[in-house]
């Protein structure tokens, strides 16, 4: 009996060329689903301020069909309902979340953020670059750069719309799991850094290319054109256009540089250790909370954990409290206090100098495969993170809910029962 292969499921995103009745149809879409999105969160905020109930998705779908009936809400049976479903799912999944101190409160949308709808079933794909979607009786172009892998099965799709009015597919796709890359022998410590993005434990050091700040003055320069126009105006939103272009520039700039380094990673190790730091923390240090969002260090964990998955590579984050940098690599001691600002220390047991970065990088990579000897399993990071220092984990503060908030009248009962 042969083996069943191994199935992953991969995203591939490709951009398209509607129509002019394709894009008006999806600008419905996109109003009808950020309308509902809006209209079900305050009905939701509300009903647990007033009544202490929690509504589920179930709740808000029974109330959808009663809004449909009105009179002014015949433009929510003008686009697909199934897109307007999933927008109840993804509502009920951020509500949750935020009572599981997970994440923030979910916000409101707007039409000047980025747009998308998910069409889960009803859709054709054909490989000569036709899409059809439900409502839609042409086909739409897609300009599909890359193929899918073997025996792959479309599980749903989204459409977007970025700030800059380019229009986009994401397919949500299970296929056969790629041939892992050959072994290697190597393993690598790796330190992140804002000076030196990525330090190796092998003591090479990748800098920090700072492409945003290379366009940080055309970025002002654009910035006080956009504020000298009239609001409104024709004038306004090309200059708002041509903003959005530059920061769109900018982000496909970081990705591909990011894709091309992780990738060069993956490819030459077998072992790879990290930190498991908290950005999302870090980032509340005024000072440093820019550069930090700059350099892109939750995207370089996030590509090096999958690569590493689909490769059959050991990708291992040890605690992040352990302290890599104050850690004598030779003989373990460990100083009281270094300043952010040294960039190398003396040990004062065996007189060692260190680079604060590659001694960092080297601890890295040596406790990360003394976790992995004693464990023989990569380590859940989730369940030791805190343990080494004893330190109790932060809990989120509570959103505060503004009971002030513009309250649609619901045409249906709040109440549970």
């Amino acid at each position: 009996m042969e083996e069943k292969q191994p199935r992953v499921l991969k995203g591939y995103k490709f951009k398209i060329n509607p129509s002019k009745d394709q894009i008006e149809l999806f600008e419905n879409t996109f109003g009808a689903c950020r309308y509902v999105w809006n209209y079900m969160l305050d009905v939701k905020k509300n009903a647990y301020l007033e009544l202490g109930t929690n509504l589920n998705y179930n709740d808000t779908a029974k109330g959808l069909v009663e809004i449909k009936k009105l009179e002014d809400m015949e433009f929510l049976s003008k686009v697909n309902s199934q897109s307007i479903q999933q927008e109840l799912r993804k509502l009920d999944v951020a509500y949750s979340r935020f009572f599981k101190k997970q994440s923030e409160f979910p916000n409101f949308k707007s039409r000047r953020d980025k747009q998308s709808f998910v069409v889960p079933q009803h859709f054709t794909y054909e490989e000569d670059g036709k899409l059809y979607l439900p409502k839609i009786k042409l086909p739409i172009e897609v300009i599909q750069h890359r193929k899918f892998g073997n025996n792959f099965e479309i599980k749903f799709l989204t459409i977007s719309k970025t700030k800059t009015n380019k229009f986009f597919v994401a397919f949500c796709v299970e296929e056969d799991k790629i041939q892992a890359k050959k072994k290697s022998h190597n393993k690598i410590g790796i330190d992140l850094g804002l000076i030196d993005l990525l330090t190796f434990s092998t003591g090479e050091k990748i800098k920090n290319p700072k492409i945003a700040k290379q366009f940080r003055k055309k970025l002002e320069y654009k910035y006080k054109q956009l504020s000298s126009k009239v609001k409104g105006s024709s004038n306004r939103e090309r200059a708002r256009l041509s903003v959005a272009k530059t920061f769109e520039k900018i982000s496909n700039i970081k990705l591909d540089f990011t894709h091309k380094l992780t990738s060069k990673i993956i490819s030459e190790n077998q072992v790879i250790v990290m930190e498991d730091l908290s950005v999302s923390n870090m980032m509340k240090n005024r000072k440093l909370s820019r550069s930090i969002q700059e350099v892109s260090w939750y995207e370089i964990v996030r590509q090096l954990k999958y690569k590493a998955s689909w490769n059959g590579r050991d990708f291992i984050q040890i605690d992040r409290f352990f302290p890599s940098s104050k850690t004598c690599y030779n003989d373990g001691f460990v100083v009281k206090h270094l300043d952010l600002s040294q960039r190398s220390w003396t040990c004062p047991k065996c007189g060692e100098i260190h680079d604060r970065d590659i001694n960092a990088a080297k601890n890295i990579l040596k406790q990360g495969l003394n976790v992995l000897s004693v464990n023989g399993t990569l380590p859940d990071v989730k369940q030791k993170r805190g343990e080494a220092s004893g330190r109790k984990s932060k809990t989120l503060k509570i959103f505060d809910l503004d009971t002030e908030s513009t309250n649609h009248d619901a045409p249906w009962s709040l109440a549970k029962g």
